[in-house]
């Protein structure tokens, strides 16, 4: 009897979460703002539990950590404090987005209140301007959560974000300035200067985890202007099921405004918050290095993450050399060779 209480509450729980939805307005799709995964998690997960319909400025939403975890399907222990984290680092954050209706751009806090009963559950409040760019009934994307549950990277959800909100816009190809999409996603000028690093860390990841864990696949080229430097990125999208696509409860009216679908207009603002990529964020994109660029195995992968947990410095440093001894002609016999030869001596 038990055991067929736990499929009925499994099924019951599959349904809900196939309801839970997360709508944003196109301005909020677009804006200027970085986030670690969790508190990307954080930050969506409210959202979708917002009654768009009645939600106000004065609105609290409180949540379990344990909804999440079955949410997300985590197995860590210490989620409650890894979430508690995440709710301060949430609280600091701000974004700038485009205001139409006083046609200009606007820098706003995510949250003004946080709320933590001791316990397991946590809340948060909304500013006035996310309120105004959550509860909306025009142009705004809306997209059920359980498509990014499996994305481990805070930029790849940001990218299906920005991608989905093209596509059910009937736009499959759009070209986007790179230096633009860079501080979308609220990277420094002097993050990812090299342009194969930026492929390396943030493209190739959120191209591997779009079109294998969520409804949509794309694919992108680059434009060069006087055979130098990548200078706009054109990236190329498809729903993975014409068929069954989902309701988009979103209206096909005039979105001219969108900031991705003209550059005459440069955003006034940089991103200065200073954010700091995770260790968790960091090992995921050093694991990628080492087997999709490095060629190292699985066993000695585990090996180095074990070893560097504390100096994780040494490992990225040592893969960027390794890379420019690769470009450079100068890597010896094989990229796995060099990176482990070398990489003792910075032990």
């Amino acid at each position: 009897m038990r055991q067929n209480w736990g499929k009925y509450v499994q099924v019951i729980l599959c349904r809900m979460d196939s309801k839970i939805q997360v709508q944003k307005q196109n301005s909020f799709v677009d804006a200027i703002y970085r986030l670690s995964l969790n508190e990307s998690r954080l930050l969506n997960w409210s959202i979708a539990r917002t009654d768009y319909k009645t939600h106000c400025y004065d609105n609290i939403i409180f949540f379990t950590v344990s909804e999440l975890k079955d949410f997300y399907s985590l197995t860590t222990k210490n989620a409650y404090e890894e979430f508690k984290v995440a709710l301060d680092e949430l609280y600091e954050r701000r974004i700038t987005y485009y205001d139409h209706d006083n046609n200009g751009y606007r820098t706003c806090r995510i949250i003004t209140d946080k709320f933590d009963d001791k316990g397991s559950r946590l809340g948060l409040k909304f500013s006035e301007q996310i309120s105004d760019l959550i509860a909306t009934n025009k142009n705004f994307l809306t997209y059920k959560l359980k498509n990014t549950i499996k994305i481990t990277s805070p930029t790849a959800i940001r990218i299906y974000e920005i991608l989905l909100n093209k596509l059910k816009k009937h736009h499959s190809k759009f070209q986007i300035n790179v230096e633009e999409l860079k501080k979308i996603l609220g990277f420094e000028k002097k993050e990812y200067a090299k342009y194969s690093d930026f492929k390396r860390r943030v493209l190739e990841v959120a191209k591997k985890q779009i079109n294998t864990h969520t409804d949509i696949s794309f694919n992108y080229d680059v434009e060069k202007y006087g055979g130098r430097a990548v200078i706009d990125l054109i990236f190329i999208s498809s729903f993975k099921d014409k068929n069954k696509l989902e309701d988009n409860n979103q209206s096909d009216e005039d979105n001219s405004n969108d900031i991705n679908e003209s550059n005459n207009t440069d955003h006034p603002f940089g991103f200065n918050e200073g954010t700091e990529i995770s260790d968790s964020d960091r090992k995921m994109y050093i694991e990628m290095d080492l087997k999709e660029y490095i060629g190292i195995d699985a066993f000695m992968i585990k090996k180095y993450l074990k070893e560097y947990s504390n100096k994780l410095h040494i490992l990225e440093q040592q893969i960027k050399e390794t890379l420019d001894a690769d470009a450079d002609g100068k890597v010896l016999k094989t990229k796995a060779a060099h990176f482990s030869h070398y990489l003792k001596y910075k032990s």
